[in-house]
């Protein structure tokens, strides 16, 4: 069983080796280039860390390891490999690519999706955007078709300069959705990125409350501290903020 702090200074050791300068501001917060991290131990009883941090649970560390090393090796803009969109192309990819592209690269792997657009790089594929089933908005005045953008990686180690935008630009060329919407964790950004490609802010979300089993740290949803089994505890995250590009609004 990895000792309390060991995760810790595990992550620190990879940062450094990827050229990060790491200095201490306490046993649980550093500030890693110009980026504060705060580290969330199993069972912390304040898990909901500072504000303006990166927040990293420790059941991450055990369950996604290398997909959250690459995530904050790309956050703190450390990738080796820089790929320009334009030199890229657009493909619609299968259910199983993106499954097997996702779960390999993002830091909370696949979850569900409709349509799968990849980006090729020559032969290689380096980028994957998930989108979900358009929906027909019938309570809204005037009703209108929305679309959910529900992942979006690029290969490990590699940014793609204007990756996205090339992808939602495809997207909003070939598919008839009035609005493409998203949700960002509030853990890791404000969606700054997306809010650059013209995306406006709708709301923002509650924390989430997670399960966490005490061996495995497998984490699941849950509405309630009512809801923990005796082998879990508990953690909240920050929630989400939802953020909305119209694409073609309706009169």
């Amino acid at each position: 069983m990895i000792k309390k702090k060991d995760w810790i200074n595990e992550t620190l050791r990879q940062l450094e080796s990827f050229g990060a300068v790491v200095e201490s501001k306490s046993n649980l917060n550093w500030k890693v280039n110009d980026q504060l991290i705060s580290f969330i131990p199993a069972k912390s009883e304040n898990n909901s860390g500072k504000e303006n941090t990166i927040l990293i649970h420790q059941d991450l560390f055990h369950t996604r390891k290398n997909q959250l090393f690459m995530r904050l090796k790309s956050q703190l803009g450390l990738n080796e490999n820089r790929i320009h969109g334009r030199s890229t192309r657009v493909v619609e990819i299968t259910r199983k690519q993106a499954e097997k592209f996702v779960e390999e690269n993002h830091l909370l792997g696949y979850n569900s999706g409709k349509l799968f657009l990849g980006l090729m790089h020559k032969d290689d594929l380096v980028a994957v955007a998930i989108f979900s089933r358009m929906r027909f908005m019938k309570y809204e005045e005037p009703t209108y078709n929305s679309t959910e953008l529900e992942r979006f990686c690029s290969l490990a180690n590699t940014t793609v300069v204007g990756g996205l935008d090339k992808l939602i630009n495809y997207f909003s060329k070939n598919y008839k959705s009035n609005d493409l919407v998203t949700m960002i964790d509030l853990e890791w950004s404000e969606g700054k990125s997306y809010l650059n490609l013209g995306f406006e802010e709708v709301m923002r979300t509650q924390p989430i409350l997670f399960a966490v089993n005490e061996k495995t740290f497998e984490r699941r949803v849950i509405l309630s501290k009512e809801d923990l089994k005796k082998s879990e505890y508990l953690i909240q995250n920050r929630g989400n903020v939802k953020l909305r590009k119209w694409i073609s609004k309706t009169s």
